[in-house]
């Protein structure tokens, strides 16, 4: 007879055969799959278990998912090697695996790890930051021991086709000219005309401008107390437009009530005038890659002003860049030389 150390589940022995079942105090014995390290038995283990009464009463032993997500987000490896933001974004995608915490940690395979990422699949940026988070979960617990294998290792990513693509020219103009409202303004100019991110742009204040540049902390990429802040040297039409605005409070871009903006709610209230604007196509973060397209047409260096630390990952927002002009400026070098 397998041995399966499972609140609630007791294994029957008749005619050769193990038999499973699910008994609990006030709820009706139920019949389990016969292979408990099949999908279909942690399926139905986990619809017990919610059917049968409150999940959060139950304490996490040691061995279990929930043991193991407790004891990462309680280590140096969480509160000191992911920056603030990253970690609600962990905690976000920890919160998928709760109905699952009384489940040994080492009872997740791989299948089912991908089973969940590919019931995500219409939303393949949730999908792979869930497959990335319990990846390194997982990491964690094997460092530990916790665990002795990774079932997320090496995932292959969902791809994300087109979901932030870099504004036309003819795009910018089309939102400029929809006469968006004023802190919308505000965020859309500084974004196309520095590259930065969302976050970053809702978080700028007036003394980081002092009429040439923009210095700031990315909260993504770098450490407030340890690296120098991104110098950004403003463009003439980021200069006249902001030297032309009322310095109305300490950030650059505000709620009516001078606040500032909770990032879901600003992703909100852009929408309604990207969608105002006839733009439903458009995401904000696309600004990011828009000034990445911008600066590889002119030859210049996209880490410098995005902030970025890798090739790599410059590639990724200058990748729009167009090929003809390009190819027209290498020539040009090349003649030059």
């Amino acid at each position: 007879m397998a041995s399966v150390k499972l609140k609630f589940v007791h294994a029957y022995m008749a005619s050769g055969r193990t038999y499973y079942y699910f008994r609990r105090k006030g709820f009706p014995k139920v019949r389990l799959p016969d292979n408990p390290s099949s999908a279909e038995f942690a399926k139905a283990y986990e619809r017990l278990l919610v059917q049968a009464g409150d999940m959060s009463r139950f304490t996490h032993e040691d061995g279990t998912l929930g043991a193991l997500i407790t004891a990462f987000k309680a280590s140096p490896e969480f509160t000191q090697d992911i920056k603030p933001k990253t970690q609600k974004g962990y905690e976000r995608y920890l919160l998928m695996l709760e109905k699952y915490n009384d489940l040994p940690a080492d009872y997740m395979t791989r299948r089912w790890i991908l089973e969940k990422r590919d019931s995500l699949s219409d939303r393949p940026r949730t999908a792979n930051y869930f497959m990335q988070t319990v990846r390194r979960l997982y990491s964690f617990g094997m460092d530990r021991g916790i665990v002795t294998s990774n079932p997320a290792s090496k995932p292959k990513m969902l791809k994300q086709k087109g979901r932030y693509r870099a504004w036309a020219d003819n795009e910018c103009d089309q939102f400029e000219a929809s006469n968006p409202p004023l802190p919308i303004l505000r965020a859309y100019m500084l974004a196309v005309h520095t590259g930065q991110r969302q976050g970053d742009v809702l978080r700028m204040t007036w003394n980081q401008y002092d009429g040439a540049v923009i210095r700031l902390w990315q909260g993504k990429t770098q450490d407030e107390d340890i690296d120098e802040p991104l110098v950004i040297p403003v463009r003439d039409v980021l200069r006249e437009f902001l030297d032309n605005q009322e310095r109305d409070g300490l950030l650059i871009v505000k709620t009516k009530t001078g606040k500032q903006y909770l990032e879901d709610h600003f992703r909100h209230q852009f929408r309604k005038a990207l969608n105002a604007a006839g733009l439903t196509h458009l995401q904000f973060h696309g600004l990011r890659h828009t000034m990445g397209k911008r600066l590889a047409e002119a030859d210049a260096n996209v880490k410098s002003i995005l902030g970025q630390k890798t090739d790599a990952m410059a590639l990724h927002y200058s990748s729009a860049a167009n090929q003809s002009k390009l190819a027209h400026i290498a020539i040009e070098k090349l003649d030059r030389k």
